[in-house]
């Protein structure tokens, strides 16, 4: 098994949620929820996705591990130990700040821990000091 530290296509991630038995949203629902994840982590066998897991939060205050799922078949043998171990929260827990406030078009994004910040949320463009 391996495990990477990805977000799951929306088609990757409706595969694994229903395999364990619960009720998927519709794709683009799935896209835009990725969209404003965190972070995720994804477990492979031979290249095949068998689980997954991602994070919410604020990057203040609170944060949420949500959607740990593992493929049946695959259960009880170590993956959802391994998503839950994997968690790297130093990047979460010391985003950067934004110096420059707001930007003034909603088209324009600034791009923070691998995620993207629409303009209506505070530009992250500087580092704390640590």
């Amino acid at each position: 098994m391996k495990i990477e530290r990805k977000m799951p296509t929306p088609e990757q991630f409706e595969a694994i949620y229903r395999s364990v038995g619960w009720d998927a949203p519709g794709l683009e629902q799935i896209r835009v929820a990725l969209n404003h994840s965190l972070q995720g982590f994804m477990i492979f066998d031979d290249g095949k996705p068998i689980g997954m897991a991602r994070l919410l939060g604020d990057y203040a205050m609170a944060y949420l591990i949500k959607d740990v799922a593992v493929l049946p078949e695959y259960q009880h043998r170590g993956a959802g130990t391994l998503l839950m171990l994997r968690w790297d929260m130093s990047n979460v827990l010391n985003p950067p700040i934004c110096q420059e406030g707001f930007r003034e078009r909603e088209t324009e994004h600034c791009v923070s821990n691998e995620r993207r910040i629409p303009s209506a949320e505070p530009c992250a463009l500087k580092r704390t000091a640590a």
